[in-house]
């Protein structure tokens, strides 16, 4: 279980930018978005969301925050706190730093990724309790899960087609194809929306690239037009699947 719960903090960030193309000269307002994750129907999680516009030295950018915690009642057996964020411009969709922080029971973890823009490399640190890994890897056509996010969710995309973007959490490496596979009605607390429903397929990258098995079959539905909005993600796992609902979308004060 633990690791689907890394993965769908991941997932959130991945898949949740919910916002309008930035263009040149075009601000986007805060904005606040809040899930509910589920267990089997059992409510288990609360996850947030906030984008928010940041004048980067002499450029327009954005920083993006995603959380998520498990309720009162898991934390009685298993206790999860995570929050994941992305600097990047506006202009060009490009990162600049990523960081992802969490808790499980009394175990930290924390992994940073920094962009250096103009080498095309990007150095990384994970930290779990004593253990320290450093890594410097060549970064052009690549991107943390938060920008590989924001590109795909303002993409123009119609059934049949898939998307595909090489993704660096700061430890790993990854290929995620997400394939558009047909239209749908979903109903989440926020409401009935019309929907697209997308498959994603990750693909650990390494000397033998392979699919990630311990993710197992995994669906998404986004509003049709872009910016597209995260509405549900399902994920199986050994018993049943967990299941993260939008509950509502507001801008921030």
């Amino acid at each position: 279980m633990n690791h689907h719960w890394r993965w769908l903090v991941v997932w959130l960030t991945f898949a949740s930018f919910s916002s309008a193309p930035v263009q040149a000269g075009q601000a986007l307002g805060p904005q606040h978005f809040e899930y509910r994750i589920a267990w089997n129907g059992l409510p288990a999680a609360h996850a947030t969301v906030e984008v928010n516009p940041e004048q980067l030295a002499t450029d327009p950018g954005y920083v993006v925050t995603a959380t998520a915690s498990t309720n009162a009642l898991v934390d009685l057996f298993w206790r999860f706190r995570g929050q994941a964020r992305t600097t990047f411009l506006a202009v060009g969709t490009v990162p600049l730093r990523f960081s992802y922080e969490r808790r499980t029971n009394d175990t930290p973890e924390v992994t940073w990724i920094d962009f250096d823009l103009g080498a095309d490399r990007a150095q990384s640190v994970y930290i779990k309790r004593t253990r320290r890994k450093e890594f410097d890897v060549a970064a052009a056509n690549v991107v943390d899960p938060i920008t590989a996010a924001f590109r795909a969710m303002t993409s123009d995309v119609e059934l049949g087609q898939e998307l595909s973007y090489r993704v660096f959490t700061g430890e790993s490496h990854y290929q995620v194809n997400l394939k558009v596979v047909g239209p749908d009605i979903v109903d989440v607390p926020a409401g009935r929306f019309d929907a697209l429903k997308i498959e994603p397929e990750i693909i650990k990258l390494g000397d033998e690239p392979r699919r990630d098995k311990r993710l197992r079959r995994a669906t998404i539905w986004v509003t049709p037009a872009p910016a597209r909005t995260l509405l549900r993600i399902r994920s199986e796992v050994f018993i049943g699947a967990v299941t993260l609902d939008l509950v509502c979308s507001e801008p921030s004060v």
